[in-house]
């Protein structure tokens, strides 16, 4: 099968000079002629044996199966980067209103807390599901931008900061769930010292 030539591609001409027919042959390329080596000359007439194939360079060439595999590479290497950031990007979106709930329902725990004058009637240690008395309100479902929450109140958790005067305390509030079921962990979290100051 006979091979085309890339359309334009200038192609050397040989050809034999009438004196000297006994010496290599010598190439002409258009108008310019290039004395060559006996050598050279060979490897010319080998070249245009064989010919250019038409298709060589041509923009429509695939890949190679090493250039696919680089680039199969290069793409899972730039996924597995920007995919675990898109996931705590959702995450985090998913989580916001949730924690923005969370954060009104401990500002209302703590104010309800706040209700009591007493600082030495409050509990000195233990978990709560309700407020101190006398409100004694119930914690374990509160509704705060359309999601329910249970609060749990935790007193002296830091026995340094609990006395006759002072009561530390924390508040952590867990989501619940329509299913009745509660988060294992906090969705949010404050702590404080309430202490009794003495009137002058």
């Amino acid at each position: 099968m006979s091979r085309q030539f890339r359309k334009g591609l200038p192609l050397p001409t040989l050809c034999f000079h009438p004196l000297d027919q006994h010496l290599a042959p010598r190439a002409f390329s258009h108008s310019n002629r290039l004395d060559t080596h006996p050598l050279m000359a060979r490897v010319i007439t080998r070249v245009i044996a064989r010919g250019v194939p038409s298709d060589a360079g041509s923009p429509e060439a695939g890949l190679t199966l090493i250039e696919t595999m680089v680039s199969l590479l290069v793409f899972l290497a730039v996924m597995a980067g920007v995919v675990p950031v898109y996931m705590t990007y959702r995450l985090q979106t998913l989580q916001n209103p949730v924690r923005t709930g969370a954060v009104a329902v401990s500002q209302q725990v703590m104010e309800e807390i706040r209700q009591n004058p007493a600082v030495d009637t409050l509990p000195s240690s233990g978990a709560f599901n309700t407020t101190p008395a006398p409100q004694n309100k119930a914690l374990d479902n509160l509704a705060a931008y359309g999601k329910n929450y249970r609060a749990t109140i935790y007193y002296c958790e830091k026995a340094a900061f609990c006395d006759t005067n002072s009561r530390y305390v924390r508040v952590a509030v867990f989501q619940k769930f329509e299913n009745g079921t509660v988060s294992s962990a906090p969705v949010y979290e404050v702590s404080t010292i309430y202490t009794k100051f003495d009137a002058q």
